[in-house]
């Protein structure tokens, strides 16, 4: 069985089975990049970005009889190749929904800016009279429900403004996505990812005015310092006053043996004995 995701609109024209056209395909652009983006944020810097971009491409594929609900499958999937990245991120575009309502959950994977400004963009259309969005996915045994409301919006607003700050933070690791578009909110600044030491994803912010550093750090292994921000569901970002080169060995190779530093750290472990030394 595909993956699922089943959308809809509630609330307003959308109770009579009424919408504009605009607004349906707001609706889904949005959905399909916050796809891809979680895809990326899944798979990290070692996948191309047109793989993870295939792998997350979503078909229409019908209308749920009598409503306003389009019913979307990845493009890519077969029993012999089940497609992971795409079926994860289908997942968690869901799982992101109710997670963010919840005061008292902590998310498996922090969502990155990109991923949280699609979700408001989505969130924008309640301004047009709908009461929520509703979102199902389903894949096998596993359905994952979703729904982005005015409580949603709410929370987004409290995890911003609620954020901690610290200054003089310095963070090591590989530097291996840049982006020169600024976003909606934060125009002044040149974009980035960093892997840290610990596998940790951090989203990095250099000024406009230092774009000559972004791109000498670009896919190198750095050491960068600057105020960082932490909140309960975004990962933590990292505005850059500074920083230097560590390591010149190959990005793509100190990225995986990054990434899979901690993996063995309890393996044949039983469980219990996890949780103790956790504690």
């Amino acid at each position: 069985m595909r993956p699922t995701i089943r959308i809809s609109l509630k609330g307003g024209r959308a109770a009579q089975n009424r919408a504009p056209v605009e607004d349906l395909i707001v609706l889904l652009h949005e959905l399909q990049a916050l796809t891809v983006a979680i895809g990326k944020q899944l798979s990290g810097g070692d996948v191309p970005e047109e793989v993870i971009t295939k792998s997350c491409a979503l078909d229409i594929v019908g209308l749920s009889y009598g409503s306003l609900t389009p019913v979307l499958e990845l493009a890519h999937f077969t029993e012999s190749d089940p497609n992971p990245i795409g079926r994860r991120a289908v997942e968690e575009v869901c799982r992101a929904f109710s997670i963010l309502r919840d005061p008292d959950a902590y998310p498996v994977t922090h969502l990155t800016p990109t991923a949280v400004e699609h979700i408001d963009r989505m969130a924008r259309l309640l301004d047009r009279g709908y009461e929520a969005i509703e979102s199902t996915c389903e894949y096998d045994d596993v359905r994952v429900t979703g729904t982005i409301d005015e409580e949603l919006r709410a929370a987004l607003l409290a995890d911003q403004v609620g954020g901690v700050t610290v200054d003089g933070v310095t963070v090591r690791g590989i530097l291996y996505g840049l982006q020169d578009r600024p976003g909606e909110r934060e125009k002044e600044f040149f974009k980035g990812e960093l892997s840290d030491e610990a596998g940790q994803a951090w989203a990095v912010r250099f000024p406009r005015e230092s774009v000559d550093l972004a791109r000498q750090f670009w896919r190198t292994h750095v050491e960068l310092t600057g105020q960082a921000r932490y909140t309960r569901v975004r990962r933590p970002v990292l505005f850059v006053s500074g920083g230097k080169g560590v390591h010149p060995e190959d990005w793509r190779s100190a990225l995986r043996q990054q990434r899979g530093a901690w993996r063995e750290l309890f393996a044949g472990e039983p469980f219990d004995r996890i949780v103790d030394d956790l504690r």
